[in-house]
């Protein structure tokens, strides 16, 4: 956790998801990319979030799915018990593996809590694997091993929470979101439709 000089009751907070490659739960990357992940705290910190960075388990420590989805929904819990203010606002950030533990958290009806909604202000989504189709050779063994071979859980998180209830819970959720916010890339056609007439 990162805190700016000068807390106020309504301190915005970012959680921030890392990618994992499915594989590794640690905030780094190779050079030079992990002088991001090292540097990311403190730069939002220094723009007055407070900056919550959740560790969670994976292939390396024998977890399987849902198991590092399950770590960042007791972290967004604890989160949630420790506001500074009834009214503090929260902002998501997800890069790469980590976007699918914050994606199935707030699109699965049986993970998602709504007391979440009405705090939640933004979400960031960074090279996400919504499919895992076109997924690079080196992580192919990553994925299986955490996701098995399952073959909704092979089609990446619309598989895993299912398009039908993408388009209904993401309609609900989003709802919350502010305009301006889209999806525009081709490949996420599904997601896109999940989102008409919600987002522009």
């Amino acid at each position: 956790m990162y805190y700016p000089p000068n807390m106020r009751p309504d301190t915005p907070i970012l959680v921030f998801s890392y990618s994992s490659g499915f594989y590794m739960a640690a905030p780094t990357l190779p050079t030079p990319a992990f002088i991001i992940y090292h540097n990311l705290g403190s730069f939002f910190t220094s723009h007055g979030f407070i900056t919550i960075i959740p560790n969670y388990c994976l292939v390396d420590l024998g977890v399987q799915f849902p198991g590092a989805v399950q770590d960042m929904q007791d972290a967004m819990q604890w989160v949630m018990d420790n506001l500074p203010s009834p009214d503090s606002d929260i902002y998501v950030l997800g890069h790469s593996a980590g976007v699918m533990n914050m994606f199935i958290i707030l699109t699965l009806p049986e993970l998602y809590s709504p007391s979440l909604q009405p705090h939640i202000k933004g979400v960031v989504f960074l090279s996400g694997p919504y499919t895992f189709e076109d997924m690079p050779v080196d992580m192919k063994d990553s994925v299986r091993l955490y996701y098995g071979e399952d073959d909704e859980a092979k089609q990446g998180a619309i598989g895993i929470v299912g398009i039908s209830k993408f388009h209904t819970n993401s309609k609900t959720f989003a709802r919350y979101w502010q305009e301006g916010h889209s999806l525009p890339a081709p490949r996420y056609g599904e997601i896109q439709r999940g989102f008409e007439g919600i987002i522009r």
